[in-house]
């Protein structure tokens, strides 16, 4: 450990006291950095609620050696409280000619709680989090990816809302506003959203442990199943889409690849990895990215049709992708499925059912059900079916199945008026 001894001169005496940074345990894989701050006799040992991976603590330096670019910033946090404590010494010796432990403890405890809870964003949360899992064990690209995304998710939501979050200023309400961004503006779909939050509860969590967030706002965050998430088109509406002709290129083309998912149950993400080698003569073989299974897919001649007017391998590389789930609803919503639909979300213990336009509510996923539903309304076995959309199972494949209120009410009447005539 390198003391620091500092010496300072006012007009009635010379100003002496040590401060050493060093860790807690440093026989753990991570731990908290530690003030220790003495003069003559006078001892003051004190927590940083600053949490570094011991192995990347430079024991001479007495800071974080600078090989990741958060290093940068944790020293920073630490340098700070370095300052803080350093001023307090000079103010008491000033003040009362020695250190003051029980009233240095105090100011320094409160300039930590308030500091550190007032200064840490929501996203600088995402990095700590990322950074001090990663260390103790490593994620893959596609984790990272994901982590990354939400971060950049709730950047788009900051700059939405014309507001920084911070940790300190997170109600139920902050999260339940991101929730309806996410799906209102961003155009996610219920499991897309359920995942995000999945993940942002661990950074929460993560947060709480470190003292900097009261977790028990999370035990009114409820994701309930949304009507939403069953979401399927019709076949007169898949015709609809089929024959409208748009002015705009971008929005034709957008045309076709949702078509191609209302004809073959593609997932964006095999559409999107999908390749020339993959499509046969009569059939596309592609191994689904998410079950890992293998997925036979007949090419209809409104697939086929289709298939002649674009490439259906080149989703990935065209310029719109990024905007493709928002402009399916702008091709829906010109095709005229607005169909108002019914939406429950839930806030606390209320349930709150909102009324949306059909297409509002139509995603890429929508595609997958709708196919799924339709042939299941044709009486096409499930057995069959599940060798083309993937399924792992019958019991995730039946959740996809969407039957019409009315439709179902009417064709049980008929069969009823059938049994008993």
């Amino acid at each position: 450990m390198c003391p620091s001894f500092k010496f300072f001169l006012n007009l009635s005496n010379i100003i002496m006291f040590k401060i050493n940074k060093y860790l807690f345990n440093k026989n753990a894989v991570s731990t908290n950095v530690i003030f220790s701050i003495h003069d003559s006799g006078n001892r003051l040992k004190i927590g940083s609620k600053i949490s570094v991976i011991t192995s990347e603590w430079d024991f001479n330096l007495q800071k974080i050696k600078q090989n990741k670019t958060i290093s940068v910033k944790l020293n920073n946090r630490i340098e700070t409280v370095y300052s803080f404590i350093e001023n307090e010494c000079i103010n008491h010796y000033n003040n009362y000619g020695y250190l003051k432990i029980e009233l240095l403890k105090t100011a320094i405890n409160k300039f930590l709680n308030n500091n550190r809870n007032s200064s840490i964003k929501l996203t600088e949360l995402i990095d700590d989090y990322i950074f001090d899992k990663n260390r103790i064990k490593k994620y893959s690209k596609a984790t990272i990816s994901t982590y990354t995304t939400i971060k950049r998710n709730i950047i788009e939501f900051e700059k939405y809302n014309n507001k920084v979050i911070y940790l300190r200023e997170i109600t139920l309400d902050t999260l339940l506003d991101f929730k309806d961004y996410l799906y209102e503006v961003k155009g996610c779909i219920d499991n897309t959203i359920k995942g995000k939050f999945d993940h942002l509860k661990s950074f929460l969590y993560y947060a709480g442990k470190k003292k900097l967030f009261d977790i028990t706002i999370l035990d009114d965050l409820k994701f309930g199943v949304y009507d939403s998430i069953n979401i399927a088109l019709t076949e007169n509406e898949v015709q609809r889409i089929h024959e409208y002709k748009f002015k705009e290129k971008k929005l034709q083309e957008v045309k076709y690849f949702f078509l191609v998912q209302l004809y073959t149950a593609l997932r964006t993400s095999d559409l999107k990895v999908l390749q020339k080698h993959n499509i046969k003569e009569k059939t596309i073989e592609i191994i689904a990215l998410k079950t890992k299974s293998k997925c036979i897919i007949p090419i209809s001649d409104k697939l086929l049709e289709i298939m002649n007017l674009i490439d259906i391998t080149t989703l990935n590389s065209r310029k719109w992708v990024k905007t493709y789930n928002y402009n399916i609803k702008k091709v829906c919503k010109l095709v005229g499925l607005d169909e108002m639909v019914t939406k429950t979300t839930f806030k606390g213990n209320d349930n709150i059912v909102k009324l949306y336009p059909k297409y509002n509510l139509i995603s890429p996923h929508t595609g997958r059900r709708t196919f799924v539903t339709i042939l299941m309304l044709r009486n096409v076995p499930a057995s069959k079916i599940i060798i083309i959309t993937g399924h792992k199972s019958l019991e995730s494949f039946y959740r996809y199945i969407k039957v019409n209120e009315d439709t179902a009410s009417e064709d049980i009447r008929l069969e009823l008026n059938n049994i008993y005539s």
